[in-house]
């Protein structure tokens, strides 16, 4: 996985409800997407992509697709 996905701006604090929810929210999407994988249920569209992707590429692609903002 990619530095970039999984890190966050240094000096930039949030309220711990906060922190709680992103950390969750991110923790359910890579949850959702490991059992997909497991279970085979992206094996179609991980066929579909350009030979040299695969599903950590995918994964990438997805997490840098999320955007998490501080209110």
């Amino acid at each position: 996985m990619k530095p970039s996905a999984t890190a966050r701006a240094p000096g930039i604090s949030m309220p711990p409800l906060q922190m709680a929810a992103q950390a969750t929210a991110l923790w359910s999407l890579v949850h959702g997407f490991a059992m997909l994988r497991l279970e085979g249920r992206l094996d179609g569209m991980i066929r579909s992509l350009p030979d040299d992707e695969t599903a950590d590429s995918l994964l990438d692609a997805m997490l840098s697709a999320i955007r998490v903002v501080d209110d």
